[in-house]
């Protein structure tokens, strides 16, 4: 908004500075795409390669015993909270996710980023106009005051905390990327951008990049102890970084 608010001094109308800002947007969407292409074309066709998964099986192996040592005690733990005996069994459901809710959920992302994208060129073309509307309402002077000291306060915040996130995130993202690159793990740069848009998204983000860089880092490496150095550094600094 700040932009568009710059760029109406030069008499360039909103909506032209919306626009503007929507397709400046999106080039850096698909620079970014266009970037990151490669290296993860390289990583699913290095995945897809004939003995890769069984590779990983065999480095896992000595984790096995403890998965199912553990396995066994959550199970007879279930036992005990359902009040059953360790011989009684338990009845499982397995449920295959359908394709067509897949489907469904793919077309519901995108028809919800569509929406967001025209409802922000609204917004941004609208200027002030949302606000003007708003004041209209309120009956006197001061409440009138109060709305737009508000809507200041909240744009302020808002942008600030966004500035700041997304700093942070980038920060985090060259940095975990380096740790990649300095363990000899392949495609860091495609880790580290995946390790920036992942740590929006609270705990469950840095725990899907520990886990992927994990796989990743058994099929690079002779070692499973090698391989853990990658999962150990992302979520070291995730652990720094929060």
């Amino acid at each position: 908004k700040p932009i568009v608010f710059w760029l109406e001094k030069f008499r360039i109308p909103n909506s032209v500075s919306a626009a503007g800002i929507l397709l400046a947007f999106a080039g850096v969407v698909a620079l970014g795409i266009n970037v990151l292409w490669e290296p993860a074309n390289h990583w699913f066709a290095t995945m897809s390669e004939p003995g890769y998964l069984e590779s990983i099986g065999e480095k896992l192996k000595p984790m096995q015993k403890p998965l199912e040592e553990l396995e066994k005690a959550g199970e007879k733990l279930e036992h005990l909270t359902a009040g059953k005996s360790e011989d009684e069994p338990i009845e499982v459901q397995i449920e295959q996710p359908r394709l067509g809710y897949l489907v469904n959920s793919t077309w519901g992302v995108l028809g919800g980023m569509a929406i967001m994208l025209v409802l922000l060129f609204f917004l941004l073309a609208g200027g002030d106009q949302f606000l003007l509307k708003l004041v209209e309402l309120m009956p006197t002077w001061g409440d009138k005051r109060r709305i737009v000291d508000l809507s200041k306060e909240i744009q302020h915040q808002i942008s600030s905390y966004l500035f700041t996130i997304t700093a942070i995130n980038i920060g985090l993202g060259v940095v975990i990327g380096l740790g990649m690159w300095l363990i000899g793990l392949s495609n860091p740069l495609l880790w580290g951008v995946m390790a920036g848009l992942l740590n929006y998204i609270p705990f469950a983000g840095p725990a899907i990049g520990a886990v992927l860089v994990f796989i990743v880092g058994l099929g690079d490496f002779s070692t499973l102890e090698q391989a853990s150095l990658a999962p150990l550094i992302y979520i070291s600094l995730n652990v720094l970084e929060a």
